[in-house]
């Protein structure tokens, strides 16, 4: 069997190989360490690349269930996970509905069905969409169009709770830049702003949607000079 492995290591890319490692260990349950050993990677190389891509998968599991509850909210929270699944779709994200499902009840978004008479106040309508700069509009044309910014609680290792800053562009739907600190204040939205734009450079007519928790930051980036 090694003999095999080795007949097309040449043929397959180191991700390749920790990829295969996690599904065989995933699918059949076989010894990890063996499997790791056959393919010919070294094991520190692949339990870091397994922490980067929880990492990365966290940051999009966050990001999507923003999307998400903007979806929900605009639709009054009326929308349950199919019609939610439908709009990611039209918005050019190919999502599993399982996993909108599980987003949406680890976060308890569920569907709320309202009395066709009841007594609806309109001003707290315009409170839960103030402080929505897209409106609700996701559709992009290019890059560096429209951002989508967030800050959320994360675990490390090394530093215990930190606060994790993210910036994604809606039109390429891949990760900009983040940032990791101590403290959720504004020199940590300023300092993962100044990288997004370090990297992309023209940001000309941008528009940033932000969830609730960091709209207050963004509301005040305009004092800061970059």
């Amino acid at each position: 069997m090694k003999k095999g492995i080795s007949h097309i290591d040449e043929k397959i890319r180191t991700v390749d190989k920790y990829a295969l490692v996690k599904t065989l260990f995933n699918e059949f349950n076989a010894s990890k360490s063996r499997i790791i050993n056959l393919t010919g990677i070294k094991k520190s190389s692949y339990y870091y690349w397994v922490r980067e891509i929880k990492t990365q998968r966290d940051i999009e599991n966050k990001i999507l269930y923003n999307i998400i509850k903007s979806i929900w909210q605009d639709s009054r929270k009326t929308y349950g996970a199919v019609r939610i699944h439908k709009k990611l779709r039209k918005l050019g994200l190919e999502v599993n509905i399982k996993r909108v499902r599980r987003l949406m009840k680890e976060n308890q978004i569920k569907s709320i069905i309202h009395k066709k008479f009841r007594n609806h106040n309109k001003s707290d309508d315009m409170k839960e969409t103030a402080g929505n700069i897209l409106k609700r509009n996701f559709d992009t044309e290019k890059l560096n169009e429209k951002w989508v910014s967030d800050i959320t609680y994360i675990w490390t290792g090394k530093d215990g709770w930190c606060y994790l800053s993210s910036i994604m562009d809606l039109h390429s739907r891949r990760i900009i830049s983040h940032k990791v600190g101590k403290f959720m204040d504004i020199k940590l939205v300023i300092d993962t702003l100044k990288m997004a734009i370090y990297k992309r450079g023209d940001i000309t007519d941008l528009i940033i949607h932000t969830d609730r928790g960091v709209y207050e930051f963004w509301g005040t980036l305009h004092k800061f000079s970059f």
